[in-house]
């Protein structure tokens, strides 16, 4: 007899054996005149599917029972009874008929993988959605709030997070009665926020001992270095320019540098500290007050900072002449040009040179030049022991030239540049002739300008540090090295009103000299930043260090320092880790001192982005299981009496 499919009354499908060509009604009153033990065995309906299918028919189970339970939901709200339970029977009705389709292991895998797919859809989206709109600068706000969102909707890492949006996925699930829903957002929120809890858990118990080992502490240090620094971008800035700062500077600073902190040794023997190094500012707020805890910490940096102070005097002396350079190099110069010029005198003008235009010219400077002028070389001749008889020789126009020198100086004092710029064009016109005249008197004059720029720069570099260090106490006072450090300095040594830093300098002097104000603006930046509030973390590193891992600050810390019990768990940490805070606090201090330490802490304190995805993964995971948890405890609800069928 052939084999008859036969969908019966309870909606299950049968095989049955009948005469040919039976037809369902024939079929149908058959298995009704049966007794229930004739009744033939279920019919699989999975028979023949292959594996791929059977989890793919799961998955897309899981997609028809969202949307089931998104139209259960709808009608909650807004329909009547009746839809509410003609759904409830709806879900009832596909249940049965699924039942086959769960019953095999590749089904479940796909449902479950499909309800996994849809937990996290709706975070997806909303990430999706940031992301494509952080194309458009004018949404960049907005995307940023989508993509934050998004990634807490996907993984959500506080407990409370994660059980709230479990609770969401599981009421969210289709079911044949309110009870059902009630129990399905319960164990939703409990599958979602355990894995969190656990991780939680673990980070508390890691908490509680890290105070007790060397490893522990510099991480605890080094989270509270990379928290005092603020964001997380701001943390790696600082981290990436203490490593920095162990390199010696080298070359000219480039423009903005210093307020970034990316030198290291911008004078040498000068070692910033990791305020200074570090380029933000909360990092040298952190520094004031965890030096303060330690007098010997603040001993060492009051050392630290007389030794900068000491090799800033010295590249400014070093650029002086100190130590007799100058004096050597003055007197070298003294010599050789009372040799060329003795010799120039002698020679006297070169007959050959003395053309009759030549003589013109002599006439005419003579007639420009105003009494005092010679009467002034004359006396400059007298004291030196000389006769100025002839004002038309090369002796004669050399103390011309001297008594010229003289009252340019006296011009500029005066502050008269009107009659210095006179002057000095009066004197460039006799110098330009005197060198027509006498070919060795220019050779002269020329070689003792050259002779006289190194003394030049060694009186500039001088000037700055005697109007800017301190005599009493040999301090390098900062606004006074800048307003030195000028080209009015430059022209005030010279003599020459145009003079300028660059024109006077060699560029490798300068650039110390330079080096030194930039050193001391990097100072004074780290000093005016750490003036700000001080904070007590630094005397409660473990308590706060557990408070941090527990989660308690950004969840119930307010209340309880309202209700006394913050300050008493405070209180019962302070003396739990009495010790351990003094070690932490000494090797913070000592680290602040050297910006390669503090730069290891901070490394030290640092989640890798690979753990933090883990970590993130992690709690995820609880959260994409949450709404299979109340299918997989439905057999045991319904054995509770918690899951009633629909009245039909």
């Amino acid at each position: 007899m052939p084999v008859y499919q036969l969908q019966g009354p309870d909606g299950r499908v049968y095989k049955i054996e009948g005469p040919e060509g039976a037809t369902a009604e024939q079929l149908g009153a058959f298995v009704q005149s049966q007794p229930k033990s004739a009744i033939p065995q279920q019919y699989d309906p999975t028979e023949g599917m292959s594996t791929f299918e059977k989890a793919a028919a799961g998955a897309g189970k899981a997609v028809a029972d969202t949307g089931l339970g998104l139209r259960q939901l709808g009608a909650r709200m807004f329909g009547s009874a009746d839809d509410v339970k003609r759904l409830q029977a709806e879900v009832a009705e596909t249940r049965a008929r699924d039942a086959p389709l769960l019953g095999t292991g590749a089904g479940m895998v796909g449902n479950v993988l499909g309800n996994v797919g849809m937990a996290v859809l709706p975070g997806g989206v909303v990430r999706g959605a940031g992301t494509a709109l952080g194309a458009i600068p004018q949404a960049a706000r907005v995307a940023q709030a989508l993509q934050t969102g998004g990634a807490a909707m996907m993984a959500p890492t506080s407990i409370s997070g994660a059980a709230t949006m479990g609770a969401v996925q599981g009421a969210l699930q289709p079911s044949v009665s309110g009870q059902e829903t009630a129990v399905n957002a319960a164990t939703g929120g409990l599958a979602a926020g355990a894995i969190p809890a656990v991780v939680r858990g673990a980070r508390v118990a890691k908490a509680l001992m890290d105070p007790f080992s060397e490893t522990g502490q510099r991480q605890i240090v080094g989270r509270a270095l990379n928290q005092a620094a603020g964001s997380a971008d701001d943390a790696a800035l600082a981290a990436r320019n203490l490593r920095e700062a162990a390199q010696p500077f080298v070359g000219p600073v480039p423009e903005g540098e210093v307020a970034r902190g990316v030198m290291g040794e911008i004078v040498p023997g000068s070692l910033p500290t990791a305020g200074q190094a570090a380029g933000v500012p909360s990092v040298a707020a952190l520094e004031r007050t965890a030096t303060a805890t330690d007098p010997m910490v603040m001993n060492e940096l009051a050392r630290r900072a007389a030794a900068n102070n000491q090799a800033r005097v010295g590249a400014i002396d070093q650029v002086a002449g100190a130590g007799g350079a100058r004096d050597f190099a003055a007197a070298n110069r003294q010599v050789v040009g009372n040799e060329l010029y003795g010799a120039a005198r002698n020679q006297g003008i070169n007959p050959a040179a003395l053309t009759p235009e030549a003589q013109a010219n002599i006439v005419a400077f003579q007639q420009r030049l105003p009494d005092d002028i010679l009467q002034r070389a004359r006396e400059l001749a007298r004291i030196s022991g000389t006769n100025m008889d002839n004002e038309s020789s090369v002796q004669g126009l050399h103390w011309v030239k001297m008594a010229i020198d003289d009252r340019i100086g006296a011009a500029q004092r005066a502050g008269d540049n009107t009659l210095a710029r006179a002057y000095t064009g009066l004197q460039n016109d006799l110098l330009n002739g005197l060198d027509e005249l006498s070919p060795a008197y220019g050779e002269a004059r020329r070689t003792y300008a050259a002779m006289s720029r190194p003394i030049n720069e060694m009186d500039v570099a001088q000037t700055v540090a005697d109007r800017s260090v301190n005599r009493l106490t040999g301090q390098v006072q900062p606004q006074a090295f800048a307003r030195a450090l000028s080209d009015n300095t430059a022209a005030g040594v010279t003599g020459m009103p145009n003079a300028t830093l660059e024109g006077v300098m060699q560029p490798r002097n300068l650039q110390a000299l330079r080096n030194v104000q930039e050193d001391l603006a990097r100072e004074v930046a780290a000093q005016n930043a750490g003036r700000g509030p001080g904070s007590d973390t630094i005397q409660k590193l473990a308590f706060s260090n557990l408070m941090s891992q527990t989660g308690v600050p950004s969840l119930v810390a307010a209340p309880l320092r309202r209700v006394g019990v913050g300050g008493a768990l405070e209180r019962v940490g302070q003396v739990a880790y009495a010790d351990a805070n003094r070690q932490m606090q000494q090797r913070l201090a000592e680290a602040l001192l050297d910006p390669q330490a503090t730069a290891a802490l901070m490394e030290a304190g640092m989640v890798s982005p690979a753990m933090r995805r883990l970590v993130q993964g992690t709690s995820g995971s609880g959260l994409a299981l949450s709404p299979v948890t109340g299918a997989a405890l439905s057999p045991f609800t319904q054995a509770l009496g918690l899951s009633n069928a629909p009245q039909q």
